[in-house]
């Protein structure tokens, strides 16, 4: 397997040894193991999280964790309540509760308050994006966000539009970020041959994904995520959900990719897809910069992108 859950929650671990009242590295070991579809010991590492005054961001994964389970009742509630009090929701965005809230809303059945709370997650983003219009995460959040409302000719206009701002050969890294909001969108859309196609793509390659905590789409995910219900018929997908995570390229080849994109962050072209000793070595020299500035969570970034 290239995603290497158990050693990147070995990692998390040590980073909670070090700052053991730190929410985003248990956040980030229960989207580890929502990925491999244990939700159980995910929920047992996010309840302690719910009675905190101060999430540290990581509402977004508490409400996966209630949407993967469909059993989100109990969250909404506590999104109002974070929404009625923005300033009690350091690292959450507003847009982004409000769509989160309106897919835990959905799910409970509520759909029309879900609807409310998509347009204006929706008018909101519209406004960030005017300001940032090569935001692949803005387009992507209103690609979804659009495809919620039953706007499918925007979400797909949209979502193309992701496509081309942030391709993969752009990025090995964030790259598939805007392919995985097109395979949701179109899965959606009723486009089930270019989701399908774009699904087996992204369970072939390391990537950070658009939901919570970055983690990449499993087949385990598959088959717990709501919005890919509508291929739930369809042969192609169900093999997709018994498959292996990694079908195309061999190990080498993606950890060769992962260290090219991250020596062209950090000022260094690479010029060969084999990984070499000194791009190796630039590589730690840029993950050890991020971790004297404070970001822990690159450990993880770096753990999951070439897995």
């Amino acid at each position: 397997m290239l995603r290497r859950f158990p050693d990147a929650v070995r990692k998390y671990e040590d980073v909670l040894n070090i700052t053991p009242d730190d929410p985003q590295p248990v956040a980030r070991q229960a989207a580890i193991f929502q990925a491999m579809g244990d939700l159980p010991r995910a929920s047992a590492l996010l309840t302690p999280l719910y009675s905190r005054a101060d999430d540290g961001g990581t509402m977004s994964t508490q409400v996966y964790q209630a949407i993967l389970e469909r059993r989100t009742a109990a969250i909404i509630p506590r999104l109002k309540e974070m929404l009625s009090k923005p300033d009690s929701a350091p690292g959450n965005s507003e847009e982004n509760l409000r769509f989160w809230l309106g897919w835990a809303q959905d799910i409970a059945g509520d759909h029309a308050g879900a609807r409310e709370s998509w347009t204006q997650a929706k008018n909101e983003l519209e406004s960030q994006l005017k300001e940032q219009p090569e935001s692949y995460p803005l387009i992507g959040d209103l690609a979804l966000t659009e495809m919620k409302l039953g706007e499918n000719a925007s979400a797909m206009t949209l979502a193309d539009r992701g496509l081309a701002v942030n391709p993969i050969e752009k990025d090995a890294g964030t790259g598939p970020w805007s392919l995985e909001v097109f395979a949701r969108v179109t899965a959606a859309t009723g486009d089930h041959d270019r989701s399908i196609a774009a699904l087996k793509k992204l369970l072939s390659i390391p990537y950070e994904g658009p939901l919570p905590s970055h983690i990449p789409l499993t087949p385990a995910l598959l088959k717990l995520d709501p919005m890919f219900d509508p291929l739930r018929n369809d042969p192609r997908f169900k093999a997709l959900t018994e498959s292996s995570a990694g079908l195309s390229l061999t190990e080498k080849n993606y950890t060769a990719a992962f260290f090219a994109a991250i020596a062209d962050r950090s000022g260094h072209t690479a010029t060969t897809m084999i990984p070499t000793e000194t791009s190796m070595n630039r590589c730690r020299a840029t993950i050890q910069t991020g971790l004297v500035r404070g970001i822990k969570t690159i450990i993880a970034n770096v753990t999951l992108a070439y897995r």
